[in-house]
Parts: C-alpha cells; sequence; structure tokens
C-alpha cells in the first residue's frame, strides 16, 4: 500500500486516498496544509514540509499554532493581519481568506546544523464546505523568501546608487564622465564650480573643450590606457575654464563599467589645486633662499670666527707676554689689568665657539636610532669625575633611559645639563645629580635633577636665551648659550625643555621628545 496513501488516509477523509488523489495533491501549486476547523493540521504536502523543515509525525495531528507559535516580532502575526485572524474569517464567513506576507523564523533540524532561517509566505486559507459547514481549511502558501530578498537587495541597491548620486552631484571635486569616444555624459556641480560650465552646456560635447590643446593628444594616450588596461591613472595636468582662465587640478581616470560589466566609458575626479601649487612653489622658492641664506651665514660665520680668533689671539699671547717677561717692573694693578685682559679674550673665545656650535646644531643633519641615554650619561659623568677627582657628588643614574634621536644631538644636550648640575652643586657640601625618566602627562619624560644652587622661578622664562644668566660670572663661569642650545636641539626633536626651581634647593630640567613628530629633522 502507498504509504503517503495510508497517512491521508486516516487524517479525515473517511477512505484511502487513491494513487491519483495522491499524486492531485502533491502536485497542487504552492505549499500545501490541510487542517481541521479546530485548526489540526491532517495532511500536508512534501512541499510543505520541506519548506517548513519538519516531517508528518512531527507534525500531523497537532494543532497549527503549537507547531508554528506566532511570532510576536512581527507586526503581522498581530491583529487583523495575523494567521489567527484569517483563520477566524474563514470559519465565520465560510470564504477564501488572502493573507499578505508573514514571516516565519523557520528552526533547521540538529542535522542541518541547528539556529534558524528566516522565510516570507504568502498563504491563503480556502474552506472546503460540507453540508454548508466548513469542513476543512486548505492553507495554501508560496514562498516568496528569494523573492523578498532579491526585491531587498534591489532596493539597497537603488539606496545605495541614489546615495552615491547625491554624493557624486554635492562633491567640491569636479566629478566628469565620458564615454568611449570622449563625449561628456554626466557633469556634477563640482565641475560647474571648477570649470565654469554648466551641466548642460557640456553633456554631449568632447571633453577636449576644457583640455589646452597643446595636451588633448598626451591625455587622449592616458585614457586609452586606462580603458586598455582596465585600472586607474592620477597625475596633475591643467584645465581651461570658461573664461579661458587655466587651472592646475589633480586628476584622478577610472573606467567605468556598464550593466553587463563591459567597460562603457572613464569617469574623471578632479581637484583644483591651483593654490597648492603656488603655495608649494612659493615654499620651495623660500626654502631656496633659506639654504642659500644659511649658506651664506656658515661662510660668514667662520669668517668672523676666524677674524675675531685672530686679534684675540694676539691680545692673550701679548698679554701673557708681559706678565712673563716684564713681571718685575709690572706693580700688581697693572699685572691685575693684564690677567683681566687675557681672561676677557678667553671668555670672548668661548663665546665664539659657543655660537658657533649653536648655529651648526640648526643645520646638522640629524640621524635618528634608538639611544640608551643612561649609557652616554653615566659616561659624561666619568669625564667629569676624571676632571675633578676631588668633587665627592653622589650621581644617581636610572638602569635604562631609551629613546629615539639623533645620539650626538643627545649626548650635547646631557653635557650641559649634567654640566649645569654639576658645576651649581660645586657649592653644596652632599652635592647629589639625578638622572632618570618617568611618566608625566602621559608623556615619557626624562629629567636631571640637583640640590644645587637652584634659582628663582621668575626668571624662569629667561633659562633657555642665549646669553641669559641667572649667575654672574664671578660665581659660576658660563657664557650663557649651553641652555639655547639645549632647546634647539629638544625642539628638532619634536620636544618640549622646561625647568623647575627653588633657590637654595636644587633644580630639575625637564624635556620629552618626539611629541610633533611633523617638526623633525628641519
Amino acid at each position: 500500500m502507498n504509504p503517503k496513501a495510508t497517512a491521508i488516509s486516516h487524517r479525515g477523509s473517511g477512505a484511502a486516498a487513491s494513487p491519483d488523489f495522491q499524486e492531485i495533491f502533491e502536485s497542487l501549486p504552492g505549499l500545501v496544509l490541510i487542517l481541521t476547523p479546530d485548526l489540526t493540521m491532517i495532511a500536508a504536502t512534501d512541499a510543505y514540509l520541506q519548506a517548513t523543515m519538519t516531517k508528518r509525525e512531527e507534525i500531523l495531528g497537532r494543532n497549527v499554532f503549537d507547531v508554528f507559535p506566532d511570532n510576536p516580532d512581527d507586526p503581522a502575526a498581530k491583529g487583523s493581519q495575523s494567521l489567527r485572524a484569517s483563520f477566524a474569517r474563514v470559519l465565520a464567513n465560510r470564504e477564501p481568506d488572502a493573507m499578505p506576507l508573514l514571516k516565519y523564523d523557520i528552526a533547521r533540524p540538529e542535522s542541518e546544523g541547528g539556529g534558524f532561517e528566516q522565510r516570507y509566505w504568502n498563504p491563503v486559507n480556502i474552506p472546503v464546505l460540507r453540508n454548508g459547514e466548513v469542513a476543512f481549511i486548505i492553507n495554501q502558501v508560496r514562498d516568496v523568501t528569494e523573492s523578498v530578498r532579491l526585491r531587498a537587495e534591489h532596493e539597497e541597491l537603488a539606496r545605495q546608487k541614489e546615495q552615491l548620486a547625491a554624493i557624486v552631484e554635492t562633491s567640491d571635486a569636479a566629478i566628469v564622465s565620458t564615454d568611449l569616444d570622449g563625449l561628456v555624459v554626466s557633469w556634477n556641480r563640482g565641475a560647474e564650480q571648477v570649470y565654469g560650465y554648466t551641466a548642460q552646456e557640456c553633456l554631449g560635447l568632447l571633453f577636449s573643450i576644457i583640455q589646452p590643446s597643446e595636451r588633448v593628444a598626451q591625455e587622449s594616450a592616458r585614457v586609452r590606457d586606462v580603458i586598455d588596461g582596465d585600472r586607474s591613472d592620477q597625475f596633475e595636468t591643467v584645465r581651461r575654464r570658461r573664461d579661458g582662465r587655466e587651472v592646475n587640478v589633480a586628476v584622478t581616470l577610472s573606467p567605468v563599467r556598464g550593466a553587463a560589466g563591459k567597460i562603457v566609458g572613464v569617469s574623471e575626479i578632479a581637484r583644483d589645486v591651483t593654490d597648492l601649487t603656488r603655495t608649494q612653489a612659493a615654499l620651495s622658492q623660500a626654502k631656496n633662499a633659506v639654504e642659500s641664506a644659511n649658506r651664506e651665514l656658515e661662510a660668514f660665520s667662520y669668517s668672523v670666527a676666524h677674524d675675531l680668533r685672530s686679534p684675540l689671539r694676539s691680545l692673550d699671547g701679548f698679554s701673557q707676554a708681559l706678565l712673563e717677561d716684564y713681571s718685575s717692573t709690572l706693580d700688581d694693578r697693572g699685572k691685575d689689568y693684564l690677567q683681566r685682559v687675557r681672561a676677557g679674550s678667553q671668555r670672548m673665545g668661548s663665546l665664539i665657539d659657543d655660537l658657533l656650535r649653536l648655529s651648526r646644531i640648526t643645520r646638522v643633519e640629524m640621524h635618528r636610532r634608538p639611544v640608551d641615554l643612561s649609557v652616554v650619561a653615566a659616561k659624561l659623568v666619568a669625564e667629569l669625575r676624571e676632571a675633578e677627582p676631588g668633587r665627592e657628588v653622589e650621581v644617581a643614574i636610572a638602569g635604562e633611559i631609551p629613546v629615539e634621536g639623533d645620539r650626538e644631538l643627545l649626548s650635547i644636550v646631557l653635557q650641559n645639563l649634567i654640566g649645569n648640575a654639576w658645576k651649581f652643586t660645586s657649592k653644596t657640601p652632599a652635592g647629589r645629580i639625578e638622572i632618570a625618566a618617568r611618566e608625566r602627562d602621559g608623556l615619557p619624560t626624562c629629567f636631571v635633577r640637583d640640590n644645587g644652587t637652584g634659582f628663582d622661578m621668575a626668571y624662569a622664562d629667561k633659562l633657555f636665551g642665549a646669553f641669559q644668566r641667572l649667575h654672574s660670572e664671578a660665581e659660576f663661569k658660563g657664557t650663557g648659550i649651553g641652555l639655547a642650545t639645549v632647546r634647539r636641539i629638544i625642539h628638532r626633536h619634536g620636544g618640549r625643555v622646561w625647568a623647575e626651581a627653588e633657590v637654595g634647593r636644587g633644580a630639575t630640567f625637564y624635556f620629552t621628545l618626539n611629541e610633533r613628530r611633523e617638526t623633525m629633522d628641519e
């Protein structure tokens, strides 16, 4: 016996279904489910079972809403548009009832990975009457999931196309499309602003209307390369406006494809870079002028330094000769005068050397690489101890102070800062210097701290200027160039340098590196 006929025979048909009936039942269009007036499911086509991912033994004899509950998140499952309401209308009116789109989450069997699959149906409920009453309800469903998905995709594509068209139309860039013959097929508002022509004036004309004649052949070849090579191209060129004025533009050419995927033209996105080109030319000219001035300044500096050193050496040498050869004929005042002449000439020589060093630091090429400042500091402290073996100074250097920068320039920074700390602790009975780094305001910050003479913070703004000194030459020797040198080096590393101090209680000099990478190597 046909198992399908057997299954149908005890669902209320009153007799075994014949093979012909079963064949007719299965051939009904759509997905077909038969229910009794109390909504008990008694028959289902194979197509219905396949679409709902169920088996006959799982659903037959059960109430439809026990197996397929209303989706509470679907507005269509509520009120007059719900499936319950449709069944109620069929029973009350004894007439077919067509429903709008319904959404169901169909449970997948575990053999297919489990989970849920969202399906969309258009159901029609048809009553089968016996003696004027509804004996059965035929629930005929059309699965429109793919149609819904395709419609959603088309709507999304249309939305994206509309959005893209709005972006193109409102863009400041000049966006123009041409066909394979070079005729303009689209012209946005940006093109109107950049080139001065309206879209109505250019549509259907050759793109060469805005090209200087001497550039047409070359750019036509570039367009052909874009089409043949199926690639984009970027370059800068010149376009001629409606008023005859030429503008510099940065251009991106790209192939345009039609619905079949075939290249049907070329799009050009252009930005007016006339002002930028002029600015770059002015900057280049200014840079060349500065470099020329720097070369002249360097030559002048060396010339002046040489011319100044020669008489200074003569002053110092002849003063020393007078002291040595005529010491017996000079009184104490005369000797003191000569000593002052010598000291002044030597100080002048030191100033010249420091100024030359400061000017070189501004121009020297930087070579950035990892540097451990603790190693550099240890070497500098060892040199200071060797130069003054009698000094008792406690120096604490952190185990590692890793930074990135120019090793030679950073050595000059530490040479000045540690040298100052060494100098200004010379009158402190138990001098102490600390070189370390820690995070401050979210940035790694290096510092050199001492417990020496210190200074009044009211004068802190003068510290890093050339020739600015907070102590007299008699108290502490120096030219006032060291901290100006430190500031220039730190600025070249894109960092900051500052100090905190208190009179009689020492000073701390902080510096950061690489805060502003764009300023480095300038």
